[in-house]
């Protein structure tokens, strides 16, 4: 009798969330690094976010996982992805049985990466402020905030052409309102055990709050966009799996920086 697959459930960020293939390009590395370590035991889902609200988006997260039959699982968010996942535990504190944040924390973005943002996006966050959309049109602003760090830093054309390729018209408002201190909601913090990776060169999140049943792993020369670079998204994972008490199905390491 076969034993039922690990299920990884994963929540994309703010950009690039109204289609899978959108989500698709920012979860690749995830993807890729949970099936590495799980090999074929595993069974992935990328939640589509939907909806007016963060309660509407988390509704539906719920009825996308209700869908797949999914009793119990491992959570992964990305940026403001960690604050939908947040609430979800919070919500379902019964499915969930670890979680992994990614540049990210429970209540979103604080001051000092808001204003951090602000003066890398302070054009489009000032545009989102009124329309809930945001758009980044500037070559130096993308790589600004997503390649800062090691070899990420020298990030080529091609490499930032397709990111702004796949930010576009893409960010939701729900997923904004996070990122302003003002008008951001408090998450109840996740109660299961969890892990929260940390770039030391994070435009958004250098230093979060201590939480229950939290451990940090802090990298000091990387940055947000250091999801798009396998090998660290990789090592950060399998890292926080093996502390989990999870053992990976092959015997190969993860590549060290």
């Amino acid at each position: 009798m076969h034993a039922d697959p690990q299920v990884v459930v994963l929540f994309p960020g703010a950009w690039g969330n109204l289609s899978s293939k959108y989500i698709d390009f920012w979860m690749a590395n995830p993807e890729k690094a949970f099936r590495r370590f799980f090999g074929s035991h595993i069974k992935i889902i990328k939640i589509v976010y939907s909806g007016s609200s963060m309660d509407e988006i988390v509704q539906g997260a719920f009825v996308q996982l209700q869908r797949e039959k999914v009793t119990s699982a491992i959570a992964f968010g990305y940026s403001l992805g960690v604050s939908i996942m947040a609430l979800a535990c919070s919500r379902r504190p019964d499915l969930f049985t670890h979680c992994i944040k990614f540049e990210g924390d429970d209540d979103g973005i604080g001051w000092a990466g808001y204003a951090r943002g602000m003066c890398a996006l302070i054009v489009p966050f000032t545009i989102a402020l009124f329309t809930g959309w945001m758009r980044i049109t500037s070559k130096q602003a993308v790589r600004r905030v997503f390649f800062t760090g090691e070899r990420l830093q020298d990030a080529t054309e091609r490499q930032v052409e397709l990111v702004m390729t796949y930010l576009g018209l893409n960010a939701i408002y729900p997923l904004l309102e996070l990122a302003f201190p003002p008008m951001k909601r408090r998450v109840p913090s996740i109660r299961v055990p969890t892990a929260s990776i940390l770039g030391g060169k994070d435009i958004f999140y250098r230093k979060i709050p201590e939480r229950p049943n939290q451990k940090v792993y802090f990298f000091p020369h990387w940055g947000h966009g250091a999801i798009l670079e396998y090998t660290f998204v990789e090592q950060a994972i399998w890292n926080a799996l093996i502390d989990f008490g999870f053992t990976p199905e092959t015997a190969d390491e993860p590549t060290q920086h």
